[in-house]
């Protein structure tokens, strides 16, 4: 897995903003795709990850999607 970190400024505070994605995809089209979407240029973080051993819980109420194992 690949990521980017954007940091974005909101009412004076600067707020970090992961983006996880597969290694098939590049750094510079995620981000191109991201900047209007996240509303910042400001990339302080891209590199790969290696996520091991992953615990995932929750849904996403927005989307509809829950967590099955």
């Amino acid at each position: 897995m690949k990521y980017i970190i954007f940091e974005k400024e909101i009412n004076g505070l600067k707020h970090k903003i992961p983006i996880i994605f597969p290694n098939s995809l590049v750094h510079l089209d995620i981000a191109k795709a991201l900047i209007p979407i996240v509303g910042t240029k400001r990339i302080v973080g891209a590199r790969e990850i290696n996520l091991g051993v992953i615990s995932c819980h929750g849904e996403s109420s927005t989307i509809g999607i829950k967590f099955k194992r």
